[in-house]
Protein backbone atom coordinates (compact mmCIF):
# COMPACT_ATOMS: atom_id res chain seq x y z
CA UNK A 1 0.00 0.00 0.00
CA UNK A 2 1.12 3.29 -1.15
CA UNK A 3 0.89 5.30 2.64
CA UNK A 4 1.72 8.51 1.51
CA UNK A 5 -0.82 11.02 2.54
CA UNK A 6 -2.01 13.77 0.85
CA UNK A 7 -3.39 16.57 2.78
CA UNK A 8 -7.09 17.98 1.21
CA UNK A 9 -9.41 19.69 3.90
CA UNK A 10 -13.02 20.95 2.41
CA UNK A 11 -14.77 23.25 3.71
CA UNK A 12 -18.86 23.23 2.66
CA UNK A 13 -20.72 24.93 4.97
CA UNK A 14 -24.07 23.84 5.13
CA UNK A 15 -23.24 20.47 3.57
CA UNK A 16 -20.13 18.97 5.37
CA UNK A 17 -18.03 18.83 7.60
CA UNK A 18 -14.06 20.65 7.16
CA UNK A 19 -11.87 16.99 7.34
CA UNK A 20 -7.85 16.04 6.64
CA UNK A 21 -8.69 14.67 3.50
CA UNK A 22 -6.66 13.25 0.58
CA UNK A 23 -7.21 11.85 -2.88
CA UNK A 24 -5.46 8.49 -5.03
CA UNK A 25 -4.64 9.11 -8.68
CA UNK A 26 -4.59 6.70 -10.93
CA UNK A 27 -3.39 6.51 -14.37
CA UNK A 28 -5.98 4.01 -15.54
CA UNK A 29 -8.95 6.33 -14.54
CA UNK A 30 -10.78 8.29 -17.18
CA UNK A 31 -12.62 10.94 -15.60
CA UNK A 32 -14.70 11.49 -18.95
CA UNK A 33 -15.76 7.78 -18.89
CA UNK A 34 -19.17 6.72 -18.15
CA UNK A 35 -19.71 5.10 -15.02
CA UNK A 36 -23.54 5.23 -14.30
CA UNK A 37 -26.07 4.76 -17.85
CA UNK A 38 -29.34 6.42 -16.23
CA UNK A 39 -32.23 4.82 -18.10
CA UNK A 40 -30.93 3.82 -20.79
CA UNK A 41 -28.84 6.76 -21.75
CA UNK A 42 -30.92 9.36 -20.78
CA UNK A 43 -28.48 10.86 -18.77
CA UNK A 44 -24.78 9.77 -17.41
CA UNK A 45 -22.19 9.82 -13.78
CA UNK A 46 -18.90 9.97 -15.21
CA UNK A 47 -16.04 7.94 -13.63
CA UNK A 48 -14.28 11.07 -12.95
CA UNK A 49 -17.06 12.38 -10.56
CA UNK A 50 -17.38 8.63 -8.97
CA UNK A 51 -13.45 8.76 -8.30
CA UNK A 52 -13.78 12.11 -6.80
CA UNK A 53 -16.54 10.79 -4.44
CA UNK A 54 -14.87 7.88 -3.39
CA UNK A 55 -12.38 9.15 -2.26
CA UNK A 56 -13.52 12.15 -0.45
CA UNK A 57 -16.04 9.14 1.38
CA UNK A 58 -12.79 7.09 1.98
CA UNK A 59 -10.81 10.43 3.55
CA UNK A 60 -13.50 10.45 6.18
CA UNK A 61 -12.78 6.77 7.15
CA UNK A 62 -9.30 7.35 7.09
CA UNK A 63 -9.06 10.28 9.08
CA UNK A 64 -11.16 7.86 12.08
CA UNK A 65 -9.36 4.68 11.25
CA UNK A 66 -6.15 5.83 10.49
CA UNK A 67 -5.13 6.51 14.21
CA UNK A 68 -6.33 2.76 15.09
CA UNK A 69 -4.55 0.80 12.21
CA UNK A 70 -2.03 3.25 11.34
CA UNK A 71 -0.61 2.81 7.67
CA UNK A 72 -2.16 -0.73 7.36
CA UNK A 73 -3.99 -2.12 4.36
CA UNK A 74 -7.64 -2.14 6.71
CA UNK A 75 -9.27 -1.67 3.13
CA UNK A 76 -8.33 -5.29 1.76
CA UNK A 77 -9.87 -6.45 5.34
CA UNK A 78 -12.72 -9.26 4.95
CA UNK A 79 -16.09 -7.48 6.35
CA UNK A 80 -16.90 -10.26 7.84
CA UNK A 81 -13.97 -12.86 8.83
CA UNK A 82 -16.10 -15.81 9.95
CA UNK A 83 -17.98 -16.09 6.48
CA UNK A 84 -15.53 -17.72 2.79
CA UNK A 85 -16.40 -14.88 0.26
CA UNK A 86 -17.08 -12.09 2.63
CA UNK A 87 -16.41 -8.71 0.80
CA UNK A 88 -13.50 -6.08 1.48
CA UNK A 89 -14.11 -3.26 3.44
CA UNK A 90 -13.39 -1.40 0.50
CA UNK A 91 -15.87 -2.93 -1.64
CA UNK A 92 -18.64 -2.12 1.52
CA UNK A 93 -17.67 1.49 1.71
CA UNK A 94 -17.81 1.87 -1.91
CA UNK A 95 -21.37 0.18 -2.37
CA UNK A 96 -22.68 2.78 0.28
CA UNK A 97 -20.52 5.53 -2.12
CA UNK A 98 -22.58 4.28 -5.34
CA UNK A 99 -25.96 4.44 -2.95
CA UNK A 100 -25.13 7.93 -2.20
CA UNK A 101 -24.04 9.18 -5.57
CA UNK A 102 -27.74 7.27 -6.34
CA UNK A 103 -29.44 9.12 -3.65
CA UNK A 104 -27.83 12.49 -4.46
CA UNK A 105 -28.94 12.35 -8.27
CA UNK A 106 -32.53 11.50 -7.54
CA UNK A 107 -32.64 13.73 -4.98
CA UNK A 108 -32.02 16.33 -7.32
CA UNK A 109 -33.88 14.81 -9.93
CA UNK A 110 -37.25 14.78 -8.21
CA UNK A 111 -36.83 18.17 -6.79
CA UNK A 112 -39.23 19.54 -8.69
CA UNK A 113 -41.83 17.24 -7.44
CA UNK A 114 -41.44 19.12 -3.86
CA UNK A 115 -41.22 23.11 -5.04
CA UNK A 116 -37.44 22.04 -3.89
CA UNK A 117 -34.54 24.64 -5.48
CA UNK A 118 -31.34 26.49 -4.31
CA UNK A 119 -32.01 29.63 -3.05
CA UNK A 120 -29.19 31.92 -3.82
CA UNK A 121 -27.98 32.45 -0.63
CA UNK A 122 -27.40 28.52 -0.40
CA UNK A 123 -26.08 28.40 -4.08
CA UNK A 124 -23.30 31.76 -2.85
CA UNK A 125 -22.23 29.17 -0.20
CA UNK A 126 -22.20 26.25 -2.37
CA UNK A 127 -19.62 28.69 -4.54
CA UNK A 128 -17.54 30.02 -1.63
CA UNK A 129 -17.41 26.13 0.15
CA UNK A 130 -15.76 25.02 -3.62
CA UNK A 131 -13.69 27.95 -3.79
CA UNK A 132 -12.28 27.32 -0.03
CA UNK A 133 -11.69 23.66 -1.10
CA UNK A 134 -9.41 24.58 -3.98
CA UNK A 135 -7.77 27.54 -1.51
CA UNK A 136 -6.79 25.36 1.03
CA UNK A 137 -5.36 22.04 -0.92
CA UNK A 138 -1.93 22.66 -2.80
CA UNK A 139 -2.55 21.23 -6.86
CA UNK A 140 -0.35 17.90 -6.13
CA UNK A 141 -3.62 17.34 -3.73
CA UNK A 142 -6.23 18.49 -5.60
CA UNK A 143 -4.69 16.01 -8.70
CA UNK A 144 -4.69 13.32 -6.73
CA UNK A 145 -7.61 13.45 -5.96
CA UNK A 146 -9.15 14.15 -9.18
CA UNK A 147 -11.12 17.24 -8.13
CA UNK A 148 -12.31 19.45 -9.97
CA UNK A 149 -14.44 22.51 -9.75
CA UNK A 150 -17.25 20.42 -11.61
CA UNK A 151 -17.12 17.45 -9.60
CA UNK A 152 -17.08 19.65 -5.73
CA UNK A 153 -19.81 21.92 -7.17
CA UNK A 154 -22.13 18.49 -8.43
CA UNK A 155 -21.34 16.91 -5.10
CA UNK A 156 -22.17 19.79 -3.02
CA UNK A 157 -25.23 20.64 -4.76
CA UNK A 158 -26.59 16.93 -4.86
CA UNK A 159 -25.61 16.75 -1.11
CA UNK A 160 -27.71 20.14 -0.64
CA UNK A 161 -30.34 18.65 -2.44
CA UNK A 162 -30.72 15.09 -0.19
CA UNK A 163 -31.11 17.51 2.76
CA UNK A 164 -33.99 19.38 1.33
CA UNK A 165 -35.69 16.78 -0.59
CA UNK A 166 -35.50 14.13 2.47
CA UNK A 167 -36.89 17.30 4.82
CA UNK A 168 -39.92 17.86 2.05
CA UNK A 169 -41.03 14.26 1.64
CA UNK A 170 -40.76 13.42 5.72
CA UNK A 171 -43.09 16.74 6.44
CA UNK A 172 -45.07 15.41 3.53
CA UNK A 173 -44.92 12.04 5.70
CA UNK A 174 -45.64 13.53 8.95
CA UNK A 175 -49.16 14.56 7.79
CA UNK A 176 -50.00 11.02 6.99
CA UNK A 177 -49.62 9.86 10.52
CA UNK A 178 -52.37 9.46 13.31
CA UNK A 179 -51.98 10.13 16.53
CA UNK A 180 -53.54 6.94 17.51
CA UNK A 181 -50.54 4.48 15.29
CA UNK A 182 -47.77 6.35 17.40
CA UNK A 183 -48.88 6.72 20.72
CA UNK A 184 -46.51 4.54 23.28
CA UNK A 185 -46.74 2.90 26.50
CA UNK A 186 -44.07 2.51 28.17
CA UNK A 187 -43.42 -0.21 31.01
CA UNK A 188 -40.47 -1.78 32.62
CA UNK A 189 -40.21 -5.83 33.53
CA UNK A 190 -38.35 -8.67 34.83
CA UNK A 191 -37.91 -11.86 32.93
CA UNK A 192 -36.74 -14.59 35.41
CA UNK A 193 -36.02 -18.03 33.08
CA UNK A 194 -33.09 -21.44 33.53
CA UNK A 195 -30.49 -20.67 31.06
CA UNK A 196 -29.53 -24.24 30.06
CA UNK A 197 -26.80 -22.88 28.30
CA UNK A 198 -24.79 -21.91 31.86
CA UNK A 199 -21.49 -23.78 32.33
CA UNK A 200 -22.39 -24.08 35.94
CA UNK A 201 -25.51 -25.95 35.79
CA UNK A 202 -26.21 -26.30 39.28
CA UNK A 203 -26.17 -22.97 39.95
CA UNK A 204 -29.48 -22.72 37.31
CA UNK A 205 -32.54 -22.24 40.13
CA UNK A 206 -35.61 -24.79 39.17
CA UNK A 207 -38.86 -23.41 38.08
CA UNK A 208 -40.23 -23.07 41.62
CA UNK A 209 -37.68 -21.05 43.05
CA UNK A 210 -37.83 -18.45 40.07
CA UNK A 211 -41.48 -18.69 40.60
CA UNK A 212 -41.21 -17.77 43.84
CA UNK A 213 -38.89 -14.73 43.12
CA UNK A 214 -41.17 -13.21 40.55
CA UNK A 215 -44.15 -13.38 43.47
CA UNK A 216 -41.62 -12.09 45.37
CA UNK A 217 -41.05 -9.08 43.34
CA UNK A 218 -44.77 -8.73 42.31
CA UNK A 219 -45.69 -8.10 46.07
CA UNK A 220 -42.74 -5.67 46.87
CA UNK A 221 -43.86 -2.17 47.78
CA UNK A 222 -40.41 -1.25 45.16
CA UNK A 223 -40.59 -3.21 42.34
CA UNK A 224 -36.62 -2.31 41.74
CA UNK A 225 -35.25 -3.08 45.26
CA UNK A 226 -37.28 -5.96 45.09
CA UNK A 227 -35.95 -6.94 41.82
CA UNK A 228 -32.13 -6.23 42.86
CA UNK A 229 -32.63 -8.22 46.10
CA UNK A 230 -33.75 -11.16 43.87
CA UNK A 231 -30.76 -10.68 41.70
CA UNK A 232 -32.94 -10.16 38.82
CA UNK A 233 -32.15 -7.45 35.63
CA UNK A 234 -34.55 -4.67 35.22
CA UNK A 235 -35.62 -4.09 31.59
CA UNK A 236 -37.98 -1.80 29.69
CA UNK A 237 -39.83 -1.94 26.10
CA UNK A 238 -42.99 0.19 24.91
CA UNK A 239 -45.61 -0.94 22.54
CA UNK A 240 -48.13 1.02 20.51
CA UNK A 241 -50.99 1.93 23.14
CA UNK A 242 -53.54 1.52 20.09
CA UNK A 243 -52.96 -2.23 19.33
CA UNK A 244 -54.30 -5.19 20.27
CA UNK A 245 -51.83 -7.51 22.49
CA UNK A 246 -51.15 -10.32 19.93
CA UNK A 247 -50.62 -7.46 17.31
CA UNK A 248 -48.45 -5.61 19.76
CA UNK A 249 -46.86 -8.92 20.97
CA UNK A 250 -45.95 -9.75 17.47
CA UNK A 251 -44.43 -6.49 16.32
CA UNK A 252 -42.58 -5.58 19.04
CA UNK A 253 -41.97 -9.34 19.85
CA UNK A 254 -42.81 -9.66 23.04
CA UNK A 255 -45.08 -12.69 24.48
CA UNK A 256 -48.25 -11.83 24.30
CA UNK A 257 -49.11 -12.68 27.75
CA UNK A 258 -46.46 -9.88 28.89
CA UNK A 259 -48.51 -7.33 26.47
CA UNK A 260 -51.97 -8.42 28.38
CA UNK A 261 -51.03 -7.96 31.70
CA UNK A 262 -49.18 -4.45 30.92
CA UNK A 263 -52.92 -3.62 29.56
CA UNK A 264 -54.41 -4.72 32.65
CA UNK A 265 -53.12 -2.27 34.67
CA UNK A 266 -54.63 0.92 35.21
CA UNK A 267 -52.47 3.44 37.11
CA UNK A 268 -48.72 4.63 36.52
CA UNK A 269 -46.85 2.44 38.79
CA UNK A 270 -49.23 -1.09 39.05
CA UNK A 271 -47.53 -3.90 39.23
CA UNK A 272 -48.98 -7.24 37.83
CA UNK A 273 -49.03 -10.84 39.03
CA UNK A 274 -46.30 -13.34 38.45
CA UNK A 275 -46.64 -14.13 34.42
CA UNK A 276 -45.82 -17.53 33.45
CA UNK A 277 -45.06 -17.76 30.18
CA UNK A 278 -44.88 -21.59 28.33
CA UNK A 279 -41.25 -22.47 27.92
CA UNK A 280 -40.01 -18.80 28.46
CA UNK A 281 -40.17 -18.98 32.77
CA UNK A 282 -41.39 -16.05 34.46
CA UNK A 283 -42.42 -12.49 33.91
CA UNK A 284 -43.46 -9.24 36.66
CA UNK A 285 -44.20 -5.90 34.63
CA UNK A 286 -44.77 -2.20 36.15
CA UNK A 287 -46.93 0.25 34.28
CA UNK A 288 -44.63 2.97 33.60
CA UNK A 289 -46.49 5.16 30.90
CA UNK A 290 -49.58 5.08 29.72
CA UNK A 291 -49.14 7.86 27.40
CA UNK A 292 -44.84 7.91 27.00
CA UNK A 293 -44.39 11.50 25.20
CA UNK A 294 -40.68 10.80 24.54
CA UNK A 295 -41.38 7.05 23.44
CA UNK A 296 -44.23 7.98 21.13
CA UNK A 297 -42.31 11.06 19.57
CA UNK A 298 -39.40 8.46 19.10
CA UNK A 299 -42.14 6.20 16.93
CA UNK A 300 -43.91 9.14 15.47
CA UNK A 301 -39.63 10.13 13.79
CA UNK A 302 -39.63 6.37 12.98
CA UNK A 303 -42.31 6.51 11.05
CA UNK A 304 -41.57 9.63 9.15
CA UNK A 305 -37.99 8.17 7.96
CA UNK A 306 -39.77 4.78 7.05
CA UNK A 307 -41.67 7.18 4.88
CA UNK A 308 -38.61 8.85 3.44
CA UNK A 309 -37.21 5.25 2.74
CA UNK A 310 -40.27 4.40 0.88
CA UNK A 311 -40.62 7.28 -1.20
CA UNK A 312 -36.80 6.71 -1.78
CA UNK A 313 -36.55 2.91 -2.54
CA UNK A 314 -39.68 3.97 -5.09
CA UNK A 315 -37.65 6.06 -6.89
CA UNK A 316 -34.61 3.60 -7.28
CA UNK A 317 -37.65 0.97 -8.37
CA UNK A 318 -38.71 3.51 -10.81
CA UNK A 319 -34.58 3.88 -11.92
CA UNK A 320 -32.85 2.35 -14.44
CA UNK A 321 -29.42 2.61 -12.99
CA UNK A 322 -26.74 0.46 -14.64
CA UNK A 323 -23.10 0.77 -13.29
CA UNK A 324 -20.27 -0.29 -15.48
CA UNK A 325 -18.27 -2.44 -12.54
CA UNK A 326 -15.23 -2.80 -14.85
CA UNK A 327 -14.79 1.14 -14.74
CA UNK A 328 -15.86 1.28 -10.68
CA UNK A 329 -13.19 -1.62 -10.18
CA UNK A 330 -10.69 0.81 -11.10
CA UNK A 331 -11.40 3.01 -8.03
CA UNK A 332 -8.98 1.63 -5.50
CA UNK A 333 -8.06 2.52 -1.63
CA UNK A 334 -4.51 2.37 -2.25
CA UNK A 335 -3.45 5.11 -1.03
CA UNK A 336 -3.77 6.41 2.65
CA UNK A 337 -5.59 10.12 2.46
CA UNK A 338 -5.12 10.98 6.37
CA UNK A 339 -2.13 10.90 9.08
CA UNK A 340 -2.48 9.92 12.47
CA UNK A 341 -3.51 13.38 14.08
CA UNK A 342 -2.43 14.84 17.53
CA UNK A 343 -4.74 16.78 19.73
CA UNK A 344 -3.38 19.89 18.21
CA UNK A 345 -3.86 19.30 14.79
CA UNK A 346 -7.29 17.40 15.44
CA UNK A 347 -8.62 20.43 16.90
CA UNK A 348 -7.64 22.64 14.13
CA UNK A 349 -9.32 20.33 11.34
CA UNK A 350 -12.30 19.57 12.92
CA UNK A 351 -13.08 23.16 14.98
CA UNK A 352 -12.48 25.55 11.68
CA UNK A 353 -15.97 24.29 10.11
CA UNK A 354 -19.63 23.43 11.69
CA UNK A 355 -20.06 19.86 10.45
CA UNK A 356 -23.85 19.25 9.81
CA UNK A 357 -24.60 15.66 8.31
CA UNK A 358 -26.29 15.13 4.62
CA UNK A 359 -29.13 13.17 6.12
CA UNK A 360 -30.06 14.66 8.88
CA UNK A 361 -29.15 11.61 11.46
CA UNK A 362 -25.35 10.78 12.74
CA UNK A 363 -24.35 8.46 9.79
CA UNK A 364 -22.23 5.99 11.69
CA UNK A 365 -24.63 6.19 15.06
CA UNK A 366 -28.21 5.26 16.31
CA UNK A 367 -30.67 7.28 17.04
CA UNK A 368 -33.54 6.47 19.65
CA UNK A 369 -34.46 6.57 23.02
CA UNK A 370 -33.65 3.43 26.09
CA UNK A 371 -32.57 0.72 25.11
CA UNK A 372 -35.06 -0.25 21.94
CA UNK A 373 -33.06 -3.16 19.92
CA UNK A 374 -34.80 -3.22 16.21
CA UNK A 375 -34.58 -5.44 13.31
CA UNK A 376 -36.27 -3.94 10.67
CA UNK A 377 -37.70 -1.01 12.66
CA UNK A 378 -39.00 -3.76 15.49
CA UNK A 379 -37.50 -4.00 18.67
CA UNK A 380 -36.02 -7.35 19.76
CA UNK A 381 -36.07 -8.71 23.75
CA UNK A 382 -34.17 -11.36 25.96
CA UNK A 383 -30.79 -10.63 26.46
CA UNK A 384 -31.46 -8.71 29.81
CA UNK A 385 -33.76 -9.26 32.95
CA UNK A 386 -33.08 -13.09 33.11
CA UNK A 387 -31.48 -14.68 36.18
CA UNK A 388 -30.25 -18.51 36.99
Amino acid sequence: MNSKPYGIRMAAGLCAAALVLGGCGNGTIDNSATLVNVNKGEDTISLGYGNFVAHFTQAEYDSYYVDMYGAGNYWASPTDESAENSETVEDSVKSDVMEDIQTGYLSRVHAPDYKVELSDEQTKDIEKAVGKFFEDNSDEAVAAMGATEEYVTQYLTDQTYVVLVSDAVKEEGAGTIKDEDVVQTSYSYVHLYRDESTDNPEETRTDEELEAAAKAISEASDFEAAAKEQNAELSDDVFTKAMSAKDAAEEFRMPVEVIKAVKKLKKEGDVSGVIKVEDDGFYVVRLDELEDEEETEVEREDKIDIYYEDMLNGWISDTDWSVDEKQWDKVRFNVLLAEPSSDEESTDDTDSETTESTDGDNRHGYRGSRHRNRDNGRRQHRGSGNVR
